[in-house]
């Protein structure tokens, strides 16, 4: 009887892991890991507080984001207003899901306001330029 000598046991190892090798699925990360702010829903919501200051509740929608969270920033024309606060989900309106924040800001007259933030700075963020015009709350 003749041995075969060219299919080593190593050898043999090695066709049979080739032959039953397969690509790994290039799948997307987790959904914990996309977070997509879409938009600004809406137009905000402005109150006066004060002769000199105001609230302002900002509604956003977006996919992958937690129902509660932080905001790493918000930015208001250019000046980072606050670091680490708090966002809300609202509910599903109109086939979205929507989520809010409220700051309370100084009020300096401003028009055409641009409002950035950040849910995970520079991969989930949202600049909404010309955003409202801060009221007159003198009167």
């Amino acid at each position: 009887m003749k041995k075969f000598k060219f299919l080593s046991a190593s050898r043999l190892v090695l066709v049979a892991s080739l032959l039953f090798w397969t690509m790994p699925a290039c799948e997307p990360p987790p959904p914990h890991e996309l977070c997509d702010i879409t938009g600004v829903y809406g137009q905000p919501e402005i109150k006066c507080v004060t002769s000199d200051s105001y609230a302002l509740i900002v509604y956003f929608t977006g996919v992958y984001i937690n129902e509660r969270g932080r905001l790493e920033k918000v930015v208001v024309d250019h000046e980072t207003v606050v670091k680490n606060h708090p966002y809300n989900y609202v509910g599903e309106i109109d086939g979205k899901q929507v989520y809010k924040f409220g700051l309370w800001l100084p009020n300096k007259g401003r028009t055409n306001v641009e409002v950035f933030f950040a849910i995970k700075d520079g991969h989930c963020t949202w600049t909404a330029p010309n955003l409202y015009d801060e009221p007159d709350c003198t009167g």
